[in-house]
């Protein structure tokens, strides 16, 4: 039941999220915007199989949940968040955006599920 609230809570999380990165994105002009939005629909559709999954009662989606999690951080926010982040500050606008970027709270949301992901996995399996 705790990885059912957790991918739930992550859903909700990253809809809120991700509509103020791409206002951020959007801001800033970012040029591969349209891609990065892509992989925002992606992670959607993934995060809503998951929680499907676990609604019927998976419970076998531990590792499959933490190894996305992995994935999504180090591919997705680790690569694609920062070249966007990189761009913004390239830019003389930077400054004038710096304090609304919706970086540092999505890092610590994502964190914290892989943490709580790698425990159960200790514990569990």
């Amino acid at each position: 039941e705790y990885l059912y609230l957790l991918i739930e809570d992550l859903i909700k999380y990253c809809n809120r999220h991700f509509v103020q990165e791409e206002a951020y994105m959007r801001q800033i002009n970012y040029p591969d915007l349209n891609q990065h939005l892509s992989t925002h629909v992606e992670m959607k559709e993934r995060l809503a199989d998951l929680h499907s999954q676990l609604q019927k009662g998976d419970t076998k989606l531990v590792k499959e949940v933490s190894d996305y999690l992995n994935y999504w951080w180090s591919e997705h926010i680790l690569k694609e968040d920062m070249a966007y982040h990189d761009f913004a500050k390239a830019h003389s606008w930077y400054r004038r955006f710096e304090n609304i970027s919706p970086m540092p709270s999505f890092l610590g949301r994502v964190t914290s599920a892989l943490l709580f992901c790698r425990v159960i996995l200790e514990r569990f399996l």
